[in-house]
Parts: C-alpha cells; sequence; structure tokens
C-alpha cells in the first residue's frame, strides 16, 4: 500500500498535506496522536483521478463493498475514540470530524440506507460536531431523520447518542420538550442496557436543563447526585462538572431569595 501511495505522490496524482489547523481551534488539548497531531500528514486525491477510480468501481461492481468499508472505517475510528477517557474525547471527535467532513456525510448517507446503529453513531459524533459549528437546523434534521429509520428503534448503545445530542440542540434554542424527551428516553435506554457512561451522561443533562432552563434546584441536584455515583476515577472532568454544578444548585436558592429581596 505505501509503495502504491509513493508511486501515486511521484506522478502528482496524490497530494500530501499537513495540516495543524485543529490545534489552532482546540487548543485546549495537547493532540500527541490521531486527528490533530502535529505535522500529521494527509494525502489528498486529485478530483479527476478520484472520480475515474469512481467509475471503474462501478463498472467493477465493486463500489457498494468499497463504500461498505468506508463505512465500517469511520465506525471503528469513532467507536474507538469514544471508548477512551472522557477527556480529551470530545476534542478528539471535533477534530476527527472536522477534519473528515465529507468523509463522515458520505459514511452517514450510507449507512442510513443500509446500517440503521452504524447511522446511529455516526450521526451522534456529527451532531457534536453540528453544535459546536452553531449549525443546529442542521443538527435536529440529522437527529429526525436518524431516529425515524425502522431499526432506530432497537435498544442499543448506539440509540443512545443522537438522543443526548438533543441537549446540544436545546442550547441553540431547538425545541426543548422534545430535547428533554429524547435524554429522558436516552436515560431510560442506558438503564435497561446497564450503560453506566450513557446513564451518568443523561442524569448530568437532565441536571443542567432543570437547573439552567427550569430553575427547578432540587431536580438539578437529584441528578447530579445520581451522576457523581455512576462516574468512575478516571473521569475527573466530568466528575468536576457534576461537582460545581451540584454546588451551584446549593447556592441557588439563596441567590433567588436575594435577588427577589432587593427587587
Amino acid at each position: 500500500m505505501l509503495d502504491g501511495i509513493a508511486s501515486l505522490l511521484e506522478k502528482s496524482l496524490l497530494v500530501r498535506e499537513k495540516s495543524s489547523s485543529e490545534r489552532v481551534r482546540y487548543p485546549f488539548v495537547k493532540m500527541t496522536h490521531g486527528y490533530g497531531a502535529e505535522n500529521e500528514s494527509r494525502y489528498t486525491m486529485l478530483e479527476t483521478v478520484r472520480d475515474y477510480g469512481l467509475e471503474q468501481l462501478v463498472a467493477n461492481g465493486e463500489a457498494e463493498m468499497l463504500r461498505a468499508r468506508h463505512t465500517a472505517c469511520f465506525v471503528r475510528l469513532i467507536d474507538q475514540t469514544e471508548r477512551s477517557d472522557p477527556h480529551p474525547t470530545l476534542a478528539l471527535i471535533l477534530c476527527l470530524v472536522d477534519h473528515e467532513i465529507h468523509n463522515v456525510h458520505a459514511a452517514r448517507i450510507w449507512a442510513m440506507e443500509h446500517d440503521a446503529q452504524a447511522a446511529l453513531l455516526l450521526t451522534a459524533a456529527f451532531l457534536r460536531w453540528s453544535q459546536s459549528q452553531g449549525t443546529y437546523a442542521e443538527g435536529a434534521h440529522a437527529i429526525a431523520e436518524v431516529l425515524a429509520l425502522p431499526d432506530a428503534a432497537a435498544h442499543t448503545v448506539a440509540c443512545q447518542g443522537p438522543s443526548l445530542g438533543a441537549y446540544r440542540l436545546m442550547r441553540g434554542e431547538v425545541d426543548v420538550s422534545k430535547a428533554q424527551a429524547l435524554v429522558e428516553e436516552s436515560l431510560v435506554l442506558s438503564q435497561e442496557l446497564g450503560h453506566t457512561k450513557g446513564e451518568a451522561q443523561a442524569l448530568t443533562i437532565l441536571g443542567r436543563m432543570a437547573h439552567e432552563r427550569f430553575d427547578d434546584f432540587d431536580t438539578a441536584h437529584r441528578c447530579f447526585t445520581q451522576a457523581l455515583a455512576l462516574h468512575n476515577a478516571g473521569q475527573r472532568r466530568r466528575h468536576g462538572l457534576c461537582s460545581d454544578l451540584s454546588r451551584r444548585r446549593r447556592a441557588g436558592p439563596g441567590r433567588l431569595r436575594a435577588g427577589a429581596a432587593a427587587g
């Protein structure tokens, strides 16, 4: 494979690029490997060469096999990243999707027709990126599209991602009640599957909803306390977030009373 790439480079049919833009866009994480790593080489195929290759694959009946392998590759990359420590998982997911947005779109489109579980996982990653870009309408459309798939109703961990993604869209002033319902569904699903990480994430989100949107400090405290019990020592970042929000909840009623008295 490397010899083939070298040959194409010599013939100027491939272009090698070194990208470090993710280090600027996501400076809060030091990238030492994978997407966003310093001096990472990327190979870009000339459009005419790519089009010719696709034509040959179609002519030889190999196009669908290649698309399936292409989708599987990105599902594997995202799944491996999701299984890593929560920090810097988010930054890595954002870098991966930002770097490969056209590939992620292509893989998601293929998966929508052939593999609902893969489509769910790819959509969850896309939603994180969509929220970071502020493209809430596009994200909302992606959620509705993937959750409408017949096989999306299967009780699997992959189904949880788009449901949690609704919260990120909620922060962009999309339908709050629908977003909350999706996160509650995600919580129930995670509990049924014994998916501790997903359960803790859903509880944290519900706590933030109660705190930020409804000033429901009792519900927020209950959700944060349950989430704290589920997060393990390796998830320090989320553990710290839950602790901070729980402290804010305890101080909240006092601030509200002081504000009312001042008014």
